[in-house]
């Protein structure tokens, strides 16, 4: 699909919901604040072993790109995909498309499962897997997310927290969400029970009402917080650099990784490239004019 970034996205995740016989995926565009912009969703049908379903969510997902109006391309940050229904074949996709971290692969943990009452944070554990393929696992307290979704979705005035739904002229469905998508946020409520002298927020699923957009909005979220960007921080979008033609320079031959020796770490990620200028731009201030490092002999008084 050819989607328009709107104004304000800094970063992208997206979350993918394996069901029997289809795959849900959701990309969302964050901005400062936590504001949520919902950029793309559709269902892709076939039973997600299969090679060709699997190759169809990487090439609308984790290997596509979005440009913004005034130019510059960014891709999804990171993404969780659901290991509900395939667990071996889904860790195995999600480590074939690893791409240094952006994908990676989560289990939803309920009231019964993570042995806590909630409240906590959204991230819950991450574990290793014991058997091949051997990746990591990240669980999620799913009910701890829903809350905060919950928040977002009762503000009205758009803003920090706020949930920008797409919508095409006259109400028309774009990109995906129609009424029925659209009604799949609110397709779970939540009852309260006490546990332990303690309050037990538990969200349940409402009968005949599909929830598959609300667990990737869940996974979209907790790959925001499990990617740890500070979005506040952010001075502009995470674009990618443009890549540079062959033959364009001289300069770029010269400068070449060396094949043996000591060689710098060649990092492709647009926020810890950022993030390296920052800390070099620090390090260039904190230093005096023509004072050098190491020690130095002076005359004595």
């Amino acid at each position: 699909m050819n989607v328009t970034i709107p104004e304000g996205v800094l970063y992208l995740t997206a979350g993918a919901d394996c069901q029997a016989d289809r795959l849900v995926y959701l990309i969302v565009g964050w901005g400062r604040g936590r504001e949520a912009w919902l950029l793309e969703t559709a269902v892709l049908h076939g039973e997600p072993r299969e090679p060709k379903v699997s190759e169809d969510l990487a090439k609308a997902t984790i290997e596509a790109s979005w440009r913004f109006p005034q130019g510059g391309d960014i891709r999804i940050g990171r993404m969780f995909c659901d290991t509900g229904f395939h667990w071996e074949e889904t860790l195995r996709f999600c480590k074939e498309h690893w791409s240094g971290g952006r994908m990676l692969p989560c289990k939803g943990l309920g009231a019964d499962k993570r042995k806590t009452v909630g409240g906590g944070p959204i991230i819950h554990s991450e574990v290793r897997t014991k058997r091949p393929p051997y990746t990591v696992v990240v669980n999620i307290d799913v009910n701890v997310a829903k809350d905060q979704i919950a928040v977002m979705l009762a503000k009205t005035e758009p803003g920090a927290g706020f949930i920008h739904i797409p919508s095409g002229p006259g109400g028309t469905p774009v990109r995906g969400f129609d009424q029925h998508v659209i009604e799949e946020f609110t397709s779970e409520s939540c009852t309260v029970r006490m546990v332990n002298g303690f309050k037990q927020y538990t969200w349940h699923k409402v009968a005949h009402r599909s929830n598959e957009r609300l667990d990737c909005l869940v996974y979209a979220l907790a790959a925001l917080i499990h990617s740890r960007v500070n979005l506040d921080k952010l001075s502009g979008p995470l674009v990618e650099q443009p890549a540079q033609k062959e033959g364009d320079s001289q300069e770029a031959k010269q400068t070449q990784r060396p094949k043996w020796g000591a060689q710098t770490l060649n990092v492709t990620d647009p926020y810890i490239q950022m993030l390296q200028r920052e800390q070099q731009a620090q390090r260039v201030q904190q230093v005096p004019n023509g004072m050098r490092w190491g020690a130095q002999n002076r005359p004595l008084e």
